[in-house]
């Protein structure tokens, strides 16, 4: 009978028992990570018609749904990816930081040692104690920076485990979350649209996991499945099928990693494409602070090395060969050359070349290239192209790069090759 009085009351009960139900799992779950609290939506039922109009039935339970805001969960991913990133980089540049800084094993109070002794040398040159107290800090500080590159191969070896550690961790959570998608959207089929609000929360904490490694965007479907893309649009996820990432030596340098994108057995280099999280952050670190303090290391070591060779070649020893005292010869070993430029993976042949004045190095990488003619030097830290001119020897590059070249004042290294 229409508006049956027990059977709107057990509509109601009914209804009661599933919020009670929906708060009880909430209670349950609340030190759950990830964890959304969930509500039981109710709808009136479908009103009964009588000769004195129509008549409620009571009530019934619509759906139960995911309190839980996209917006939000957007801004929680970026966030995560900023804090993933800067807590990668502050933890490798710490290391950096302590190794150069520190007063026993950094290399300032190495230099200022071993000027000293140079000092007293230079103010008592006959006396042997003074001669023999700057070979001992000499000796101390070519110590020193053996053990600093050594530090800094330690350290980028560190970073590059992180690396392969990082992508790995990325890799478990794609491979879980294109599992869920195909587990979510069955279920929703099944539940004829009802949400799987708890295999949602766990495929969102798995997002915010890959968001602290890297960048993700997520695009939900309307099948339930959300696709995950990295980068500048790369795709990571979609729908049920994970794509991976790896590293593989770098092809400019054996002593870097490259993160690369494999599907369907090909693979594509993206490391330039990454985008925040830890993984940007180790890159970051490398290419801002480990790089260049790594070159400015060598940079030190030639130029003292240069400076104090031709010094000492100036100078005379304590040897009397009969005909005069022996004049000095180099104090360091000589660092100039010739040194093999690093060889791309696919090249064929290998360059050599000498650091003629080592005032004029720079920390910044330098890349040439052979088009089977010419070659043709950049820097990398600010792009600048040396053009050479034909027939493109590499002593026409020197013209641009080396000052003690007697055309180097005339020559503009931005202009054209002729």
């Amino acid at each position: 009978m229409a508006g049956d009085i027990l059977g709107i009351g057990t509509s109601g009960l009914l209804a009661s028992q599933r919020n009670l139900a929906t708060t009880s799992h909430n209670i349950s779950n609340v030190n759950t990570e990830g964890y959304s609290r969930q509500r039981t939506e109710q709808e009136a039922r479908m009103s009964q018609y009588t000769g004195n109009g129509y008549v409620g039935s009571g009530v019934s339970v619509q759906t139960t749904v995911r309190l839980a805001n996209e917006f939000l969960e957007k801004q929680v991913r970026n966030s995560n990816s900023q804090l993933g990133q800067y807590e990668a980089y502050n933890r490798l540049a710490s290391q950096v930081d302590n190794i150069i800084a520190n007063p026993d094993t950094g290399l300032t109070p190495t230099l200022e040692n071993f000027y000293s002794a140079l000092q007293e040398a230079n103010d008592n040159p006959s006396s042997t104690p003074s001669r023999q107290v700057l070979l001992t800090e000499a000796n101390t500080l070519t110590d020193r920076f053996a053990l600093l590159d050594t530090r800094f191969n330690e350290i980028n070896d560190q970073a590059n485990q992180d690396l392969i550690d990082f992508t790995a961790e990325v890799n478990d959570a794609a491979r879980s979350i294109a599992r869920l998608n195909a587990d979510i959207t069955l279920r929703i089929g099944v539940g004829q649209g009802d949400m799987p609000n708890d295999l949602i929360d766990q495929r969102e904490v798995l997002i915010k996991d890959i968001s602290e490694n890297i960048n993700v965007s997520v695009v939900y479907q309307d099948d339930g499945s959300a696709n995950l893309f990295i980068g500048s649009g790369q795709p990571l996820v979609i729908g049920s099928h994970s794509l991976t990432l790896a590293t593989q030596t770098s092809e400019f340098s054996v002593s870097d990693l490259d993160i690369v994108l494999i599907e369907n057995g090909s693979s594509s280099i993206i490391t330039s494409m990454v985008k925040g999280g830890e993984l940007q952050g180790v890159l970051d670190f490398k290419a801002e602070i480990l790089d260049p303090a790594r070159r400015s290391l060598g940079r030190i070591a030639i130029a003292i090395t240069e400076e104090m060779n031709t010094q000492h070649k100036l100078g005379m020893t304590l040897q009397d060969t009969g005909a005069g005292f022996k004049p000095g010869d180099n104090f360091f070993n000589d660092l100039s050359g010739p040194i093999s430029a690093l060889g791309k993976v696919n090249n064929t042949g290998e360059v050599e070349f000498n650091i003629t004045d080592s005032r004029v190095l720079t920390i910044s990488d330098y890349q040439l290239d052979y088009d089977g003619t010419a070659y043709t030097l950049t820097r990398l830290s600010d792009g600048k192209v040396f053009p050479p001119t034909a027939p493109g020897t590499l002593d026409e590059l020197n013209k641009f790069i080396d000052p003690n070249h007697p055309d180097y004042d005339s020559l503009d290294p931005n202009a054209d090759p002729q």
